[in-house]
């Protein structure tokens, strides 16, 4: 009688066991941050961003990954499959109407850097943003594209941690373009090309 027991412990085990790997693995959480790129300009940054002006004309208002909002810079929980689900909502905070705003974001873990786009007013059939709008840009070149680099590269775009805001470019209707990032004191700097 004292082997019976026993004999049902070993199955009570192997059915755990058993029950345990029928089930498939659950997506690792990880953490990941969205920041905004130190040297957006490469080794000319400071010499670039000291020629521009500060300037409210975009605001990001919110990042959000699978609908959770996020803080820019701040390591935030998130699934293999993340970099599919990040959103931006920005708002209109100048004077003036707004044509198209694009933010380029670039996974810089690996070389070239790959990149997204978001962008509103890209399409041509987009309203002009006035002051105060919030939109929210949609993705242009994306995930399928940016996978393909990394692959190419050796790599899994699953093992992605960071992404990289590197500037907003923003145009205005009459076609100036502002290129907008963040300086050394989190203020927005944005400049024209033409200025």
């Amino acid at each position: 009688m004292q082997e019976r027991p026993s004999v049902l412990s070993a199955l009570a085990k192997l059915s755990a066991v058993i029950l345990l790997s029928a089930f498939p693995a659950l997506p690792q959480t990880q953490n990941r941050v969205i920041e905004w790129m130190k040297s957006p300009f490469g080794s000319d940054s400071g010499k670039i961003q000291a020629q521009m002006k500060q300037a409210d004309i975009i605001d990001i208002e919110d990042v959000s990954v699978g609908g959770k909002s996020i803080t820019i810079g701040e390591p935030f929980a998130a699934d293999v499959a993340w970099i599919k689900e990040v959103s931006f909502r920005v708002r209109n905070v100048s004077p003036q109407p707004v044509k198209s705003v694009q933010i380029h974001v670039y996974l810089t873990e690996f070389k070239g850097p790959p990149y997204l786009d978001f962008c509103y007013g890209c399409g041509g059939t987009e309203k002009v943003l006035m002051p105060g709008d919030e939109v929210k840009p949609a993705v242009l070149l994306f995930y399928d594209w940016a996978r393909d680099v990394i692959a190419g590269q050796g790599g899994d775009i699953s093992t992605i941690r960071k992404a990289s805001i590197r500037d907003i470019q923003v145009y205005l209707p009459d076609g100036t373009m502002f290129i907008c990032v963040r300086n050394a004191n989190g203020r927005s700097v944005c400049g024209s090309p033409s200025s």
